[in-house]
């Protein structure tokens, strides 16, 4: 059977159906791909932002990372190498030097006066001036070499590569003179100064901590020796600063084992050659040296800080003392004990005071307190109001070697005190020297003018006591009369004193 193929054919009307199908399709197709190309350019921004948003977290995490390393390796204010990075640069200079078998200097320094710099014009001024330091370091020294502000007013240079120790004196000698000359920081005129202690490597370690310890030494030394100047450190250093350490802890195990005693210098009244008081003076009876005068210790436990123990012992067995020779019947004479500043300044002062009487059962009127000048620099008011406190305890207060210090009619108004102590070096000379006597007589004068008593110190010859008695000066203290003496010794000088006047009155 024969097949015929039937053509379809469509109509316009279906061909018309279809191609508006298409373009609805075309239509709906062109919104979606406009609409992924603004998705695509908003993602294309987006993309841009975040890139520049992480590069700069990385430029800051960057920054914070060499801020951090900065400040763990430089000193911020000058600039300079830090204690870490002076560390760091001072163990490699130690170990090239080594490998290469050359010398190494340390110089170690601070500033004179840089405290009184910063109380008297302000911190600002102080960081001034260490900034003015920082860069005439630099200008002294080598880009080889490092410098180094190690805290406060402390500083360092590493010198490398040297093969003579000329350079490292000459650095020294150069940084010296910079240091030493007056300049104007913010309209003010600082005077500083610096003197430096040098160690050298390998002659005098090979340690890096035993060459900052001995150039720490030599710096001591330098300083001892009156300031602006330099020290080599040396063998006889160490002797001595191990004799200060041995010295150190035999201190603290006397004042354990109270080997320390008081004698006692008598003070007689100008007119009538009777005993008036005495003064405590610290004596150290040392187990193998025997009695050790105060000139050989007492520097020695100011700089332990073993003062105000020690002042604590004298201040006990002085009254403990006095209490024996009232029970023992000895007329009530005065007692003075010496103060230090830092005996002073504690909050506790008066109340250790009071409470030391009170155990021992001394009149308080017996005892008399000694302080110098320079306690009265510190704070005028605090002094003046502890004073005011131990006055009204009934104690009486002398001011010590009147006449070196800063001690001014003003202060002197404000102050409830008994007496002047006129120093031994205005006495010394004073039946020769008019000066020396005109400056006693001026002491005598202002004392009696304001009320005090006046007590010349260190009197030792006959001409002196009867100037002194011209010029009206109430009290005598010095070898002329008694040396310091232990209690029982001062008690037969006492007895030989009243049997010579009952003697010289028949």
């Amino acid at each position: 059977m024969d097949t015929v193929d039937t053509v379809v054919t469509e109509t316009p009307e279906q061909t018309i159906l279809q191609l508006r199908a298409r373009v609805f399709e075309l239509e709906d197709l062109h919104e979606r791909l406009e609409a992924n190309g603004a998705a695509t350019v908003e993602l294309a921004e987006d993309l841009a932002h975040a890139r520049a948003e992480t590069e700069e977290a990385l430029r800051q995490t960057r920054e914070q990372k060499e801020t951090i390393q900065k400040l763990a390796l430089f000193d911020p204010l000058t600039g300079l190498a830090n204690r870490n990075r002076f560390q760091q640069k001072f163990t490699d200079a130690l170990k090239i030097a080594k490998r290469e078998n050359s010398m190494v200097a340390l110089l170690l320094f601070d500033l004179d006066r840089f405290k009184a710099v910063n109380d008297t014009f302000g911190h600002p001024v102080g960081d001034e001036l260490l900034e003015f330091v920082a860069n005439q370091l630099i200008e002294a020294t080598r880009e080889t070499d490092t410098v180094a502000r190690l805290g406060g007013d402390e500083f360092a240079i590493i010198l490398t590569m040297l093969d003579r120790d000329e350079r490292a004196a000459m650095i020294a000698g150069r940084v010296i003179d910079a240091l030493s000359q007056p300049i104007t920081l913010s309209g003010c005129l600082i005077d500083t100064g610096t003197s430096i202690g040098i160690s050298i490597y390998p002659r005098d370690s090979i340690e890096g901590d035993d060459l900052i310890r001995i150039a720490d030494m030599a710096l001591y030394s330098a300083k001892n020796d009156g300031r602006g100047g330099y020290r080599f450190y040396d063998d006889e250093m160490d002797a001595q600063a191990k004799a200060a350490h041995i010295l150190d802890n035999e201190l603290r195990l006397a004042i354990v084992r109270k080997e320390f005693e008081l004698h006692y210098q008598p003070q007689l009244n100008s007119r009538s050659n009777q005993l008036s008081g005495v003064e405590a003076l610290i004596r150290w009876r040392h187990p193998v040296r025997g009695l050790v005068a105060p000139d050989e210790f007492i520097e020695a436990a100011e700089a332990a800080g073993l003062i105000p123990a020690i002042g604590k012992l004298v201040l006990d067995e002085a009254c403990r003392q006095r209490k024996a020779w009232n029970d023992a019947g000895v007329a009530p004479f005065h007692v003075a004990v010496n103060v230090s500043a830092k005996q002073f300044v504690d909050l506790n002062f008066v109340a250790s005071v009071e409470e030391t009487l009170e155990r021992h059962g001394v009149d308080h009127s017996l005892l008399e307190v000694e302080i110098t000048e320079s306690v009265m620099m510190d704070n005028i008011d605090m002094v003046a109001d502890t004073l005011r406190r131990i006055r009204d305890l009934g104690v009486s207060v002398s001011i010590d070697d009147f006449g070196t210090g800063y001690s001014s009619l003003a202060y002197l108004k404000r102050l409830p005190i008994r007496k002047l102590k006129i120093d031994k070096v205005f006495i010394d000379h004073l039946h020769t020297d008019a000066d020396d006597l005109a400056i006693a007589e001026a002491v005598v004068t202002m004392g009696h003018t304001l009320g005090l008593s006046v007590t010349a110190e260190g009197v030792e010859l006959l001409d002196q006591a009867d100037a002194l008695t011209i010029k009206g000066c109430d009290e005598f203290q010095g070898y002329l009369y008694g040396k310091p003496l232990p209690p029982e010794a001062l008690i037969e000088w006492l007895a030989e004193l009243n049997s010579s006047k009952t003697r010289n009155a028949s």
